[in-house]
């Protein structure tokens, strides 16, 4: 049965996210204040400046599911095409308890994971991040061997030029009794341009785990930014591990979250995925923090430097944060709410200086089915109502454009009444 969540409009007062590192109430801004009203949704995308990740609250990373019927993806470099067919968050203990967002046997993901809450977006995000998405689930929905753990996800990222090929992704876990054994990493399966003819590889430097597609120059992975000692750096091999299932089973992810296999590079071009973890933890009502980062790159020294630049604007606060050394000036900013729509949505953006400004409606061919001239705007915030009655169902792209190029895109669905 498809899931179909539809956002609403909210307030965030107090989430509570007291704890280490950015979980504060609701969270540290060094700069600026939370806008209202926040969004509230079950899958929402964080833009860096060269890079875009949908951030769903089911544990999933790129898609809300495998089938890709919501979500982005990952986008690298700029909004150049999707390089992820499908990520996972994952926990895991033994064979009896993985719990993650994957595809199981016979392609039916897992769903571990419930959502607690909705998520909401700010921007300006902590730490002088450009925008920020986070929300809360636990492992609930683990149908044998729940351990009552519950995930706070914040996932942010920059625009400026030495720090917008990342998006940051921290996980705060609790448990009101404790789990101890507790692995946690990311399955990330990126299909870059011909996906059966990727490579993998691991740089263990920089605690990497990244694939490319040689013909075009396009490169993404993972990078542990806390902590510094991975569990597991690992390629993936799908045709051995997931094919022969139509997905991963439990038994062989907890052998690729702890370690037990492990595989430094590809041996052929092939299709390929990669796991990037770190424990095992013991998980406890003090919070256990864990991030990582989803990095972009156009060759393999280009991502090893991108990992490198993200491992540092996690931990050295004299590069962002209180000392606000790095000044951002007011980019573009664009949002569609709710992105899954019936007949209307709203769109909200904001634009650093006067310009042109005009709204195309595109679908998934990249044909024009609407457009709206907005004519001369003025700097600042925007919004912008749109009608879609006369659409049929399935995936639209909302375009901004000024005079000389697309500002920014945004994905949304159409669905019937």
């Amino acid at each position: 049965m498809k899931r179909v969540w539809v956002g609403v409009w909210a307030v965030l007062w107090g989430l509570g996210f007291a704890g280490e590192g950015l979980w504060e109430t609701p969270l540290p801004l060094s700069k600026g204040v939370y806008e209202t009203p926040l969004q509230q949704d079950s899958i929402l995308d964080v833009h860096a400046g060269n890079a875009v990740l949908s951030v769903p609250n089911n544990g999933a990373i790129g898609f809300w599911s495998s089938d890709q019927m919501l979500g982005l993806g990952f986008l690298y470099p700029g909004m150049a095409p999707n390089v992820l067919y499908y990520g996972s968050f994952a926990l895991g203990i033994d064979a009896s308890y993985v719990a993650d967002a994957w595809y199981e046997s016979n392609q039916i993901d897992d769903r571990d994971f419930r959502p607690q809450q909705g998520l909401f977006h700010a921007s300006p995000g902590p730490r002088n991040s450009v925008e920020a998405v986070w929300g809360t689930f636990d492992d609930s929905g683990h149908p044998t061997n729940p351990q009552g753990i519950v995930v706070d996800q914040l996932a942010y990222a920059y625009d400026h030029p030495d720090y917008d090929d990342f998006i940051i992704l921290e996980y705060r876990l609790t448990a009101p009794n404790p789990v101890s054994g507790v692995y946690v990493g990311y399955f990330m399966d990126f299909d870059i341009d011909a996906y059966s003819q990727n490579e993998a590889a691991i740089d263990s430097t920089t605690r990497l785990a990244y694939q490319w597609f040689t013909a075009s120059s396009r490169y993404a992975g993972v990078v542990l930014l806390t902590p510094t000692t991975p569990a597991n750096l690992s390629v993936l091999n799908n045709p051995l591990f997931v094919y022969p299932y139509v997905g991963c089973p439990d038994s062989i992810q907890i052998k690729f979250l702890n370690g037990t296999y492990s595989f430094a590079s590809s041996w052929q071009p092939d299709d390929w995925s990669v796991v990037v973890s770190a424990g095992p933890f013991t998980i406890s009502s003090d919070p256990t923090i864990v991030a990582f980062a989803v990095v972009g790159g156009l060759s393999a020294s280009d991502i090893i430097a991108n990992a490198q630049h993200a491992i540092d604007v996690y931990n050295d606060t004299t590069l962002v944060g209180v000392s606000e050394t790095i000044d951002h000036p007011v980019s573009f900013r664009f949002r569609v709410t709710p992105n899954i729509v019936r007949d209307h949505t709203t769109l909200n953006f904001e634009i650093p200086s006067a310009a042109q400004v005009a709204v195309d409606l595109l679908d998934p061919t990249g044909r024009r089915v609407q457009s709206l001239n907005l004519g001369r705007l003025l700097p600042g915030r925007h919004q912008i109502g749109l009608s879609l009655p006369h659409l049929p169902q399935g995936a639209y792209f909302i375009q901004i454009r000024d005079a000389s190029k697309v500002l920014g895109t945004q994905r949304i669905l159409k669905i019937q009444e």
